[in-house]
C-alpha cells in the first residue's frame, strides 16, 4: 500500500514540477512582462508588511517550541526527546503559524491569485500527508517519524486551509453588509 501511495505520489508531484517549469519558462514569454512572473501577481506594501510581522511570529513559536522540547528533555534524563520528528514538527508549528497569520492579516496570497485553486491544491497536499501518516502508522513500521512528519504537515496545511476558508467567507459577509 506503501509503495503504491509513494508511486502515486512521485508521478504526482513530476506532473506538477513539469507544469510548473512550463508555466515559468513559456507561458508568461514574449508578453513584456518582466522576468518569469506576472506584474501583478506581487504583493503591496501592506501584505509585505503583514508578511513580515507573520515571519516574526512564526520564528518566536518555533523558539518557544524548542525551548519548551529541551526542558522536557532535560527534566526526563532517562529519554533522549530531541529527535527528527520532534524537530520537524517544531519547524511544521512554526510553518502554520507564519501561515495563520498571514491569511488572517490577508497577505497570505497576493490580489490577483485564484483563491479556489489553492484551496484544492491545500486540500490535496493536506489528504496526501494525511493519508502517508496513517498509512505507515497502521503498518506498523519500526521507523515511525516520516510518517509521523507526513501527519503534522497534513493536520498544519488543513488547518491553513479551514482558516483561509473561513476568512473568505468572513470577507464575504463584510462585503455583502457594505452593499
Amino acid at each position: 500500500m506503501a509503495y503504491a501511495m509513494g508511486l502515486v505520489a512521485g508521478i504526482f508531484f513530476s506532473v506538477l514540477l513539469i507544469a510548473l517549469c512550463y508555466k515559468l519558462i513559456f507561458y508568461n514569454h514574449g508578453r513584456g512582462r518582466k522576468g518569469p512572473f506576472r506584474e501583478k501577481e506581487m504583493y503591496d506594501e501592506r501584505q509585505l508588511l503583514a508578511r513580515g510581522a507573520a515571519y516574526k511570529a512564526g520564528y518566536y513559536s518555533l523558539i518557544f517550541y524548542l525551548l519548551l522540547v529541551i526542558l522536557i528533555n532535560n527534566a526526563d534524563k532517562n529519554t533522549n526527546y530531541i529527535t527528527d520528528s520532534t524537530l520537524g514538527i517544531g519547524i511544521c508549528i512554526s510553518i502554520g503559524v507564519f501561515a495563520v497569520v498571514c491569511i488572517i492579516k490577508d497577505a497570505y496570497m497576493s490580489l490577483y491569485e485564484n483563491a479556489k485553486r489553492s484551496i484544492l491544491v491545500m486540500l490535496i497536499f493536506g489528504f496526501i500527508n494525511i493519508g502517508f501518516g496513517v498509512s505507515g502508522v497502521l503498518e506498523g513500521t519500526t521507523e515511525k517519524q516520516q510518517y509521523i512528519m507526513n501527519f503534522t504537515a497534513g493536520i498544519v496545511i488543513l488547518i491553513s486551509c479551514i482558516v483561509f476558508i473561513i476568512k473568505r467567507l468572513s470577507d464575504k459577509d463584510k462585503e455583502d453588509e457594505e452593499e
